[in-house]
């Protein structure tokens, strides 16, 4: 007798969602560790710190404020798909930036769609 499981819908789309998630984290968190680094790589002053450590919050706040709206809207797949490319092209922003304004504005810019990664289990709409 073999037991044949199909995967659900909340199984399939658990391991985006936690990809999705943890690549917020790391994002989030990673300036913590590097700022020193980053500050001197960016030639800014000690004044700059809080705002490389402090853009993503500011972006962050901004993308969860209207990820309910959209997702509602338009979908919660295509918001989530749409926060990760936009969050990967803010990283790319923030690794080409050559001075402290570059970075933050790719902080914000990416970080604003990482809000949207929020994706309810067995929403079928894209």
């Amino acid at each position: 007798m073999s037991l044949k499981i199909k995967p659900s819908v909340e199984a399939c789309s658990l391991a985006p969602v936690a990809a999705g998630t943890a690549l917020v984290l790391v994002t989030y968190v990673t300036p913590m560790a590097t700022l020193t680094a980053t500050v001197a790589g960016l030639r800014a002053g000690v004044a700059a710190g809080p705002w490389l450590l402090n853009s993503m919050s500011i972006g962050l706040a901004a993308g969860l404020l209207a990820a309910g709206v959209v997702g509602d809207n338009v979908g919660r797949r295509r918001v989530y798909v749409t926060g990760l490319v936009a969050m990967a092209l803010g990283a790319v922003a923030c690794g080409v930036a050559w001075s402290a304004v570059g970075f933050v504005a790719g902080r914000v810019l990416g970080s604003g769609r990482c809000g949207r990664t929020g994706l309810r289990s067995g929403d079928s709409r894209s």
